[in-house]
């Protein structure tokens, strides 16, 4: 195969030393965004307003076990608006837009754009971008057609409210991801409640807490996707393998300890050994100290290396109390976890709860990590509820890709929409064909309703209203 560019067979040590061109702020947006400047009317590059807004719920899209409503959890903005204004902009940015955009309209041709607008950024606001942004915070849920994000531009600088449109929209993947997360753990919680009728709730959160663990570190597409998603799911539950998430998780809540993980196997660390159970022998002794570790079960001969920790645990390891978590990670799911189930059983490893009879397992569980779904997840709870056993008491789901593949922009049709431009914020709105994709004109609040699905919400910000306006003040450079 041939392509346009001169192929390379090597890459010279200081290349890398140089490391990622970091990309001017001028160019962090759509080509038409970039361009929009020269032409705009007179109200917009005078003043305009624009809102985030998520047109629709997806609970349709979730397996009715889950009960799924259309809320979204809004999350994953306070790393956007980092990334874009940690720093004034410079002249420097703008000189290399400058060279870059020379040749990019099509035919090698200048691409036209408003150098005029940032060179007053820098002059006359020292780099800093006058727009004011409100949004919801962290954690708060929204209802399909609530504007969770309003940009406000200051007075001369209209176009940059939606300068950076592309760049905010992308709050979409970790408020989608935190959402269905979250009802997956509501699902499980349920199940728990059902199955453990005295427990108690923290006895419930905490079972189900580590019942779905973050794989999805090599699922990504960059270290910055992993990262991003890695901590809208930490948001919900703490389990993850996605360490670069869980430091800055624990880096921007004042170091308050949260993400965790435990001593696993790869299958390459199996294969390293000239005997499989010395591998996992070596692991378990780690175990001793930390308490539990989680063994790849599935390098040779799965079935066989399940009979043999429970010959180890009631045997050999009989008298130590850390506990040996078997990962199947090929085979039919449910095969392989009701297989270390029955060994449980036959060694003895398990409990019966007195309420409901079903039998826990103890120094023996199970972590299902291959290509797990939704419904695949389910149907093992079910099949584990069938034969007895408490699945909440007895394993969990190590969920890696299916975290980032079953999300999708489309789902909840978030877009950036003009509320309000010129002088006096002259609403505006876009009506479209297709009514989902209708916006919401004039400035607004959005206001707390106590959940309640009937009671108003979005109110003209000079409108009467009761309650308290969830759009808070993020980023204010307007004056500044």
């Amino acid at each position: 195969m041939t392509t346009t560019k001169q192929a390379r067979t090597s890459i010279p040590i200081d290349e890398f030393l140089k490391g990622t061109p970091v990309v001017p702020r001028l160019l962090v947006a759509d080509a038409y965004t970039v361009g929009t400047g020269p032409h705009a009317s007179q109200d917009a590059k005078h003043k305009s307003i624009y809102q985030i807004t998520p047109r629709r719920g997806f609970a349709r899209l979730m397996p009715k076990e889950f009960l799924a409503d259309d809320r979204i959890i809004f999350t994953g903005f306070r790393r956007i608006l980092r990334d874009l204004f940690h720093k004034p902009v410079t002249m420097d940015e703008i000189q290399e837009a400058d060279r870059f955009l020379e040749t990019a309209h099509a035919g090698g041709t200048q691409y036209r754009f408003d150098r005029d607008l940032w060179v007053r950024v820098v002059r006359e606001r020292n780099g800093i971008v006058p727009i004011k942004i409100e949004a919801f915070n962290e954690g708060v849920t929204s209802f399909g057609y609530e504007p969770v994000v309003q940009v406000t531009a200051d007075e001369g600088f209209g176009e940059l409210a939606g300068y950076f449109e592309s760049k905010m929209l992308h709050l979409w993947a970790s408020s989608e991801r935190a959402t269905c997360l979250k009802w997956a753990i509501e699902y499980l919680r349920r199940g728990a409640r059902e199955a453990h009728p005295s427990w108690t709730e923290a006895q419930v959160d905490f079972a189900v807490s580590i019942m779905i663990h973050d794989f999805g570190d090599r699922a990504g597409i960059c270290a910055q996707e992993s990262e991003v998603l890695g901590q809208a799911h930490l948001l919900i539950v703490p389990g993850t393998d996605t360490f670069a998430a869980g430091y800055l998780d624990w880096k921007e809540n004042g170091e308050v300890p949260h993400a965790c993980s435990i001593h696993a196997l790869a299958h390459r660390t199996v294969m390293g050994f000239m005997r499989e159970n010395n591998c996992h022998a070596a692991l378990y002794r780690l175990g001793k100290v930390t308490g539990i570790t989680a063994h790849v079960s599935d390098t040779y001969d799965f079935f066989r290396q399940v009979e043999w920790f429970g010959t180890q645990l009631t045997t050999e390891w009989k008298e130590d109390e850390n506990v040996v978590v078997s990962r199947p990670d090929s085979g039919n799911m449910v095969k392989c976890v009701l297989h270390v189930l029955k060994v449980c059983e036959e060694h003895g490893l398990y409990e019966t709860d007195p309420d409901t009879g079903l039998k826990m397992a103890t120094r023996l569980r199970w972590i299902e990590g291959d290509s797990v779904t939704w419904e695949t997840m389910i149907e093992v709870i079910h099949e584990c509820l069938k034969a007895g056993w408490s699945p909440f008491a007895s394993g969990g789901f190590g969920i890696g890709g299916w975290l980032r593949n079953s999300i999708s922009r489309d789902h909840a049709g978030s877009s950036m929409k003009m509320c309000a431009v010129g002088n006096g914020d002259r609403p505006t709105v876009k009506k479209s064909e297709t009514t989902a994709k209708s916006s919401t004109p004039g400035v607004v609040k959005v206001i707390d309703n106590g959940n309640n699905p009937e009671a108003a919400t979005v109110y003209g910000a000079h409108e009467q209203s009761t309650g308290e306006n969830l759009l808070k003040v993020w980023f204010n450079g307007i004056g500044v």
